[in-house]
């Protein structure tokens, strides 16, 4: 049976496995998604014709790069303090305040 750290360390792990794989996949997604609306803006476009959906649609995307770059950048700056003893609330607290101060 595993101590206490033992646990620990192998959920981070876990966790950390699991967070970059997720980023990447997502990131993945995102650029089919941004690669096909641009086939289809282009598609749209030679035919004369627009389409709000589409900016709707970019915007969206566009909205998900976002995230995604902050989440890299929030994850960057916790590896860069102790958060050991910090709570739950103390992390949502932290992410409230650093997606605040990237986003204006």
């Amino acid at each position: 049976m595993k101590d206490g750290k033992g646990d620990i360390s192998s959920e981070l792990k876990i966790t950390k496995f699991v967070f970059n794989k997720l980023i990447h996949d997502l990131n993945n997604k995102f650029s089919v998604i941004m690669g096909n609306v641009d086939m289809l803006e282009e598609d749209l476009n030679e035919n004369g014709k627009s389409d709000r959906k589409i900016n709707e649609i970019k915007n969206a995307a566009n909205n998900l790069e976002i995230l995604l770059r902050l989440i890299l950048l929030f994850k960057y700056e916790l590896s860069q303090i102790d958060v050991s003893n910090l709570s739950n609330d103390d992390l949502n607290n932290l992410w409230f305040d650093f997606k605040d101060k990237h986003t204006q």
